[in-house]
């Protein structure tokens, strides 16, 4: 049974303070990665998720900054005529569009691009679902450390309570992919991780 997660705060002081430092330290990894690999990770994920996963409805986001890059399958998906599945973020919690073009976004929480709710079409899509998951941290078994706000913890939550069929994918740069990580009660695991390094992508199956 998946834990149902609170809105705020909850866990200890030693494990919140423990998840700052590894957080500082994250970003500063995952900034270091060179833009040759930037290009390289976008343009296999790009690959990846058509090849494997064609059937599945795609729940990706528009990558900012350092993340890894998710806008060659945005834009390869939309050429091929198909919709995907992008996140608003409203009260807390994320809320998924339809989103059929670039033109149906608009900057949203922290400038990230979201759909936008005048023009897109609210609500999910039929199973089975791919859902794209960013992340500062992850481990080989699923473990995932985001960036604080409880976001995709909530809404893995809320998915797997629904008994929705879906495949959380954890995108990562071979730097993210840690032995370890502190975990609390309401964490929620990536089903599988792609880490991308100088050798190319490779695709680890929780355990």
């Amino acid at each position: 049974m998946w834990n149902q997660f609170p809105m705020t705060g909850g866990q200890e002081p030693s494990l919140d303070a423990g998840k700052v430092l590894l957080r500082r330290r994250q970003r500063a990894c995952r900034s270091a990665v060179s833009p040759e690999l930037r290009v390289q990770a976008g343009l296999e994920l790009a690959q990846l998720v058509q090849g494997q996963w064609p059937d599945r409805a795609l729940l990706a986001y528009a990558s900012t900054g350092s993340e890894v890059d998710t806008w060659p399958l945005l834009r390869q998906t939309w050429a091929r005529g198909q919709r995907l599945w992008l996140p608003l973020v409203s009260d807390q919690q994320l809320r998924w569009y339809g989103i059929d073009g670039e033109d149906q976004l608009r900057p949203g929480y922290h400038s990230i691009l979201e759909p936008d709710p005048d023009i897109a079409e609210a609500g999910l899509p039929a199973d089975p679902m791919l859902i794209l998951v960013p992340g500062l941290a992850f481990t080989r078994d699923g473990g995932r450390l985001g960036q604080g706000g409880g976001f995709y913890d909530r809404a893995l939550c809320g998915l797997r309570s629904e008994g929705r069929d879906i495949l959380a994918l954890g995108l990562a740069f071979a730097c993210q992919v840690l032995p370890a990580l502190p975990r609390g009660s309401h964490d929620q695991d990536v089903d599988m991780l792609v880490a991308f390094g100088e050798d190319g992508a490779q695709l680890a199956l929780a355990d």
